[in-house]
Formats: structure tokens, sequence, C-alpha cells
């Protein structure tokens, strides 16, 4: 049998002993797709595949993994096994590993490259609703779509990688996870579920929050999202597409920068890309407070990041998150006073930034490091390193991914 065969059943097996092992019914026998390889550069493989965890339309995760190899289909050993987790309408490679598909950025212009690059076996999680097709109409399969069915999803995974791993010789060690944004909220409730199990039923020993809040400090909550949201649950829409209007907006500034703008009368379609891409990146603005230019991450690579954005992030979802943030209970959380493990939060001035900091008082962990990048003065926060800017600046990876690898290695 040769290598690649070996490897193609060794996923195979242990992805059905995997989801066969987990202690839910919920979960179909595992059906795995055609696992792809891609030499991306230097010795580093680029694999990716899905695996069917639920019932029902868009049962699947996609699955990536990042990791140096001595030959093809041959991992090198690793000690320290990585999952990401993306944000709201945000896939892996889209937010983690824009470089991969831009000319404008170097191809190892990514946290997934340099934590592969220094011997870290990466992986990173697609959610379902990542995989619903931009052209999709009718939601109403996404009514009673969660973050607890997220968080079951990032379990699953967690389960398949740590098996996977094991049989192809990498350890039994638990898995480091980071995630970012909306990313943190279901990283946080999964070791809220893990805090209830044994010790050696748990896939997760240290935990990266980046830029992401489950409760917003007392004095910084603002509640009226959540009845906006509630809203337009109960008139029947279901899927914000918000990431397919950001898509749009940045193939436009592509394909025809200096056409007007049918988003912004009287902008371009490049500075209507500047204005919505300053939500979440630092940049600096006229006279007026208008955008002008991005600051710190090179604008036509950001444009590349902004056409990676899946098209569609469930309402109920999105809910869920304005409730929690304002103070309100829901799933998930319960346990979060039980989460123990060493957390490294990671924040972005003009980010959550700080206010990330109140989160990690409501856990039980006594290994507790923070850190949030600054670099303009107070008074100019809010034109400061963004939230995209953590993994697309041109300086991301001495601000950013060194310090966590740092973090990694001493955790």
């Amino acid at each position: 049998m040769n290598s690649i065969t070996r490897y193609i059943c060794a996923v195979a097996f242990v992805l059905v002993l995997a989801l066969s092992a987990s202690a839910t019914d919920l979960f179909n026998p595992a059906e795995l797709s055609p696992v792809a390889r891609t030499d991306i550069g230097e010795d580093i493989a680029y694999y990716t595949f899905e695996v069917t965890v639920d019932t029902g339309l868009y049962g699947k995760i996609r699955l990536h993994r990042f990791i140096r190899e001595t030959k093809p289909y041959q991992p090198i050993q690793t000690t320290e096994g990585f999952m990401l987790l993306p944000g709201a309408w945000a896939t892996v490679v889209g937010v983690y590993g824009a470089s991969l598909t831009s000319e404008h950025a170097p191809w190892d212009h990514s946290i997934l490259v340099y934590l592969a690059k220094n011997n870290i076996d990466v992986w990173g999680m697609d959610y379902a609703w990542a995989l619903v097709p931009a052209e999709r109409k009718d939601f109403h399969f996404m009514k009673n779509w969660t973050m607890e069915r997220d968080t079951r999803h990032a379990e699953a995974a967690l389960s398949i990688v740590r098996s996977i791993r094991e049989y192809t010789g990498q350890g039994t060690g638990k898995l480091n996870l980071l995630g970012h944004s909306y990313g943190a909220d279901v990283g946080y409730s999964v070791l809220s579920e893990e805090s209830q199990k044994p010790a050696d039923k748990r896939n997760v020993g240290a935990f990266i929050p980046v830029d992401g809040i489950v409760v917003s400090p007392p004095d910084e909550r603002d509640c009226t999202g959540a009845d906006d949201l509630q809203a337009m649950w109960d008139s029947g829409t279901y899927a914000d597409n918000l990431g397919l209007l950001l898509a749009s907006i940045a193939s436009l500034a592509e394909s025809n920068p200096e056409g007007p703008s049918d988003m912004i009368p009287g902008f371009t379609n490049y500075q209507a890309f500047v204005y919505w891409a300053a939500f979440l990146m630092g940049h600096y603005v006229n006279k007026d407070g208008v955008p002008t230019r991005l600051r710190f991450t090179d604008p036509q690579f950001a444009i590349d990041a902004y056409q990676g954005f899946a098209p569609y992030w469930p309402v109920r979802v999105e809910w869920e998150v304005n409730t929690s943030e304002c103070g309100d209970t829901v799933p998930g959380f319960e346990h979060i006073d039980a989460i123990e493990v060493p957390i490294l939060y990671v924040g972005a001035a003009a980010g959550v930034g700080e206010a990330g900091y109140y989160t990690l008082t409501l856990t039980g962990s006594n290994d507790i490091t923070k850190s949030t990048v600054q670099l303009l003065p107070n008074k100019k926060q809010a034109l400061d390193f963004g939230h995209a800017d953590l993994f697309t600046a041109n300086d991301a990876e001495t601000l950013v991914w060194e310090p966590i690898l740092d973090w990694i290695n001493t955790h």
C-alpha cells in the first residue's frame, strides 16, 4: 500500500472511531470527502477534507491541516497540536491564510504557515454554515442553528484531530485551541462543556481567545442589537448575509476600483471598500472623519482577504452572541467558572481589546496572560490596530504570531 493510500485510509479509519466514540447520538457515522493535498512551499503540506457530523441539510464541517513533511504524506514528528476556529462570516483560509490565495502578500504571511514552519501540527475548522453556498436563497433549514450546534461540531473536530494525530504518530497530547472573535465564544463554550468531563476525556490543554468576548464589562454593554436580531428572526430572516455583501464590495474594489459605488453614493468602489474595511482594520481618516486608507495592512491584500468571507451566519447564533455580551444567560457558558486551562488573551486596541479581559475573570483559570496590541495613543484608539489586522497586518508576525508561539512553547 503506497503512502497516499495509507494516509487516506488512516484518516477515514480514525474519523469513524472518533465520531462513533463521541458521547452523543447526534452525529451520523463519518462520511469523508476526498482528502486533498497541496505542497504550498518549502516542506509544508496543506490537507483539507470534509466530514459529515450532523443530520439534515449542510451537516458537514471542513477540516484543514498544515504540517511539515519529510516526504509526501509523511509528516514530521511534532509535540504540539493546534486548532484554530474562525469568527463570524469567516473561514479558516479566509481569515488565517488569505496569503495562500493572494498575489499581494508573501505566500507564508499566515499564522497557519508560521506555526507549521515552527514544527506545530496546525489544524482549522470551517463551520457548517460557512459551507452554505452564496447562491442559496431559502434558509428555513438554518432557523434553529445555534452556537450549541457549532460547539458540538467543534468538539467533534477536536476529537477527530486528536485521533488522527495519535494514529499518525503525533502522540496523544491535548490541543492548543485558538478562537478569533466568534471563534473565541465557541472556544469558551467547548471548554465550559469539557470542564464537566473526566480529565482524560478532554481535548483542550490551553486556550487562546483572540479579540473575543463572551460577556462585556458591565459599563460597556449595549443590548439594542439583540432586540433587532430577535425581530429579524421573528420575521422569518434566519441568515445574515453580511459576509456576502463584504465579499462583493471587495470584489468590485478589485475589478472596478474607480467605478461608482452602489453601496455609498459619491464613493468609488475602492473608497467604499476602505470605508467598510475600516471597521476591522486600522486606518487613516480625512478632516471629516471619513476613512481614506488602511494603516497596518496592505490594502490590496485586504481586498483579497475580504473576498474570503463566508456568505451567511445564522441569525439565531448572532442573537445568542449579542445576548451573552449583555450579561444574559445563553446555553453553552453554564460552567465557564470551571475552566481551569492556561489562557492567553490577545486583543487589538481598535477591536474588542481590553474589554475581553472581563470574560477572563469569569473563568477558574489561575494561569492567565493578557496582551492587547496598541500602536497609537489612547486618543486615536478608533484608528489603531484592528480586529482583522491581527492576522493580516504587515507586522502581524512579530506583533501577534511570535508571542503566541512563545506562549505555546512555555505552556
